[in-house]
């Protein structure tokens, strides 16, 4: 548009004085946005998508995914290798914590996410897109008894390895338990293959020709869900994902 920054920075003064709230917080430093700054900046990011599909504008060609590092490894890429060889888009994905994807989605920095966070507000929503199936993995073959109590006095001797304090060997872990917490599922399955434990990961997250034995471990599951701006009409590309998904 051809505005200078100083240009830029008193229509933003004019606006929050229409509006009567604060959209900055301005530093020497730096200059950050304000809850409301974020909310008005999301909005807008709604707003121009929706122009662009109403009035047939050029499309967006690039996707800015982010996804929970198992699903990238193991599951994503066989789903999207079609778009992926389409010369049409370019992607950016990208593999963070939950909570700091979501807040790039809210501020319009990626255009979905892929966790295990069902999110329903006024700006988001998600749709659920896979069921986790658990698997013991171990180094050594293990049978498991019926029960759950059972299976975790099985166990009990063994060191744990697990990725987060939410897991659920984590959550049912004893004071006197040995265990290995690393958050990275490539790890987790090296130190499985070595020896130094077992752990319970998602099925998904197995990549070809590891060397370890699998159990399946009767556990309600977690749902994996793709989250979106709450868009009145979704974009195409988005539609695309929903589709291969």
């Amino acid at each position: 548009m051809g505005l200078t920054q100083a240009a830029v920075s008193r229509q933003i003064r004019l606006l929050e004085e229409d509006l009567n709230i604060q959209l900055l917080i301005r530093s020497p430093q730096k200059v950050v946005l304000t809850p409301k700054g974020v909310a008005y900046f999301t909005l807008w990011n709604r707003f121009e998508k929706e122009l662009e599909i109403e009035f047939g504008k050029k499309k967006k060609s690039l996707i800015n995914l982010g996804a929970i590092e198992g699903i990238v490894n193991n599951w994503l890429i066989d789903r999207i290798q079609n778009l992926l060889n389409e010369k049409k888009y370019n992607f950016n994905i990208m593999i963070a914590r939950t909570g700091d994807m979501v807040k790039m989605l809210e501020e319009g920095r990626l255009d979905g996410v892929i966790s295990n966070n069902k999110i329903e507000n006024g700006y988001l929503t998600s749709r659920k897109i896979l069921k986790e199936e658990k698997v013991l993995i171990s180094a050594h073959k293990i049978t498991l008894p019926g029960t759950e109590r059972e299976k975790l006095k099985m166990i009990q001797n063994q060191t744990w390895i697990f990725y987060a304090s939410t897991d659920y060997l984590c959550q049912r872990k004893h004071s006197h338990q040995k265990y290995i917490q690393v958050n990275s599922f490539s790890a987790i399955m090296k130190l499985v293959e070595c020896g130094a434990g077992i752990a319970i990961v998602p099925k998904h997250c197995l990549s070809s020709g590891y060397k370890f034995y699998t159990t399946s471990w009767s556990l309600s599951g977690t749902d994996i869900y793709f989250t979106t701006l709450n868009y009145h009409k979704l974009p195409i590309e988005i539609s695309l994902l929903l589709e291969v998904m």
